[in-house]
């Protein structure tokens, strides 16, 4: 099994053995859903020939960094609004960069890459219980690949529903 990529250059070849894609890079190299391994989904970095290059079972893969030598991790899922709790930072071996996990309660809705060294994260703090209309603070948090985390955006109030800030989709 694999999937189809093609090129801007009209070339399409097939890549895997995977089962979903994520991202694809500039250079061809995939980011994708690999075979589950004990009931855990793991992701993976293949190079356009087909060979992957690694795979985490610690992370879903989203995406690449804008030059294509990092990839952003999500997950696991934390509530019932699909929202992540912990985003890691990795290089284009699989090797961790920098994690960072979100205080108690908060929730973080998305995340998408502002650099080659730094990835933003759209993040919601609820002010109290959310049975209802969860009302709360939303910002977004700069990311380093060296650790670093810093406030991107001032803090607004908002609820769960509208999100103030909307980075790119990952």
């Amino acid at each position: 099994h694999g999937v189809w990529i093609s090129t801007s250059h009209g070339t399409v070849t097939q890549v895997g053995p995977m089962r979903s894609v994520t991202d694809v890079e500039q250079r061809g190299r995939v980011v994708g859903r690999a075979a589950d391994s004990g009931g855990k989904p793991c992701f993976g970095v293949w190079k356009p020939s087909g060979h992957r290059v690694w795979k985490t079972c610690d992370a879903r893969l989203t995406t690449f960094s804008p030059a294509g030598h990092r990839v952003v991790g999500t997950g696991p899922v934390k509530n019932r609004f699909g929202d992540i709790h912990r985003i890691t930072l990795y290089d284009d071996t699989g090797h961790r960069l920098a994690s960072y996990t979100a205080k108690s309660r908060s929730a973080i809705t998305n995340v998408s890459w502002e650099y080659a060294t730094h990835a933003l994260a759209e993040v919601f703090q609820p002010s109290g219980p959310c049975p209802g209309a969860c009302r709360g603070h939303w910002a977004v948090v700069r990311l380093g690949v060296d650790g670093s985390a810093e406030l991107a955006t001032p803090v607004v109030k908002g609820v769960v529903d509208f999100r103030p800030y909307l980075l790119p989709l990952t």
